[in-house]
């Protein structure tokens, strides 16, 4: 779930109304959050969009401009930060930990996931 803020349209008479609305995040929204737990950089974050869109390491370095061995460096960095091995474990990792266990889970005021507690890179050791 995303929440976007924004102006008030439908009354013009009550100018500067603000109110927010909710709907389903889009993967952009998701892959930046996942990057920011893990402590990424940019480009991990672009490449890990990838891998999750199932690109192949050829694929991703054409879409990336870079050689596919930049782009097998940038998954090695990706793996030792979330602490797996392979794609297949990555996706896994990424959806049983950050997704499954709180599908369906009300979300805060603070826009993260309400009674859970914040998981970074740091609190991982």
């Amino acid at each position: 779930m995303d929440l976007h803020p924004g102006r008030e349209t439908r009354r013009p008479r009550h100018s500067g109304a603000c109110g927010c609305h909710t709907g389903t995040a889009r993967p952009a929204e998701i892959i930046s959050l996942l990057a920011a737990i893990h402590g990424l950089t940019a480009r991990e974050s672009e490449v890990l969009g990838h891998v999750l869109a199932g690109k192949t390491r050829v694929e991703i370095a054409h879409r990336l401009f870079v050689s596919p061995y930049t782009v097998q460096d940038h998954l090695k960095s990706i793996y030792a930060k979330t602490g797996v091995n392979s794609r297949q474990e990555l996706v896994a990792h990424l959806f049983f930990t950050h997704y499954l266990p709180r599908y369906g889970a009300p979300v805060g005021p603070d826009g993260w996931f309400a009674g859970g507690e914040r998981e970074t890179n740091k609190d991982r050791g």
